[in-house]
């Protein structure tokens, strides 16, 4: 007579659940919590030129390719008509395709991404056809109609989809990362909370980028999240928070490559607030701005300060600059119109 299997333990702890057990028995005794890793946070200056480049010159010019097109990108489909699908992936104002560019460029090409409401910067970044995008699809969507940014139709159930998606790849063993974006009013949600007590929990492969753009010359920040960064919120989900400057391409890069790299050995999840300011709208050039909010966005602008930082380094000159951003226009099919390029640059 062959013996009874034993019971295949699973990977990851149960989540608590409340009540008494079968028979009026007490519950056990619980486990005394992991402590939970204290939240670090980095200066936020806006300025590129704290450090040295710290990237080969040739992936310094290709995330500077990425730059152009998400921007190009996004200013092509705020010119397509009011009813068409893909026009609600666009952002009303330039200012966070470094976020996508530098999260992206930390990636591993077998790992996954998803985006919650954070624009087709992602998406670009990732190599999706601009055609596809202005087509009003994605890939991974099921609908053709829906909205080009998001993997999934609805932006509440994004998040439970990236925590899904790590599971399988913990269980697997793939030595993958799922990297979820998320805005600021993503992750004011309740199916965001669910999502990261469940990452941290069964310590799932998974980092968070929530994009906190903000106006610029006033914190509406204070004002809406009185508990300071939304990276503080990592601590009550048993998770290690980051703050940095959303605008610095590099900085977004070297900080996801380390939460990447801590996800992928068994470390658990990260929460990565990147702080960005929002330009002038789209369409409107720097008209739009106040007179003293033009000097701030010239030295916000994270696509033309990352330009100036390679000119400054001898990696890309103006010139290479201006024939990387004349071919991205080519391919996106709009003129290149820079919103406030600044005249000083070394030729």
């Amino acid at each position: 007579m062959s013996s009874k299997p034993a019971a295949r333990t699973p990977p990851f702890p149960p989540l608590p659940r409340g009540g008494r057990k079968a028979g009026g028995a007490a519950k056990a005794k619980p486990k005394p919590a992991e402590p939970a890793r204290k939240p670090r946070h980095r200066a936020v200056t806006g300025s590129l030129f704290t450090r040295g480049l710290s990237v080969p010159t040739e992936e310094a010019a290709a995330l500077l390719r990425t730059l152009y097109r998400i921007r190009l990108c996004e200013d092509r489909l705020c010119k397509l008509p009011a009813g068409s699908p893909a026009r609600a992936s666009a952002r009303a104002a330039p200012g966070g395709e470094a976020v996508a560019a530098g999260a992206c460029a930390a990636l591993r090409a077998d790992d996954h991404v998803i985006s919650a409401d954070c624009g087709c910067g992602p998406h670009v970044a990732r190599g999706v056809p601009v055609q596809t995008l202005l087509a009003g699809t994605a890939p991974g969507r099921t609908e053709p109609g829906a909205a080009a940014a998001r993997v999934e139709p609805v932006m509440s159930d994004s998040v439970a989809v990236a925590a899904g998606a790590a599971l399988v790849c913990k269980l697997d063993a793939r030595q993958q990362v799922v990297l979820c974006f998320v805005s600021a009013a993503a992750a004011d949600r309740g199916a965001f909370h669910e999502a990261a007590r469940l990452a941290a929990r069964w310590r799932l492969p998974l980092v968070f980028v929530c994009e906190n753009s903000q106006p610029l010359g006033r914190s509406r920040d204070k004002n809406v999240h009185k508990g300071g960064h939304i990276s503080a919120r990592a601590g009550s989900y048993g998770m290690e928070g980051v703050s940095c400057d959303g605008g610095n391409v590099l900085e977004v890069r070297e900080t996801v490559a380390a939460a990447c790299e801590q996800a992928r050995n068994g470390q658990g999840p990260t929460l990565i607030e990147a702080v960005t300011h929002r330009g002038p709208l789209r369409g409107a050039g720097a008209a739009s701005l106040p007179q003293d909010e033009q000097e701030q966005w010239q030295r916000r602008d994270p696509t033309e300060q990352f330009r100036l930082v390679l000119a400054e380094a001898d990696a890309v000159a103006p010139k290479q600059a201006d024939a990387i951003e004349a071919e991205v226009a080519l391919e996106v099919g709009s003129q290149p119109q820079p919103l406030c390029r600044q005249q000083n640059e070394a030729v």
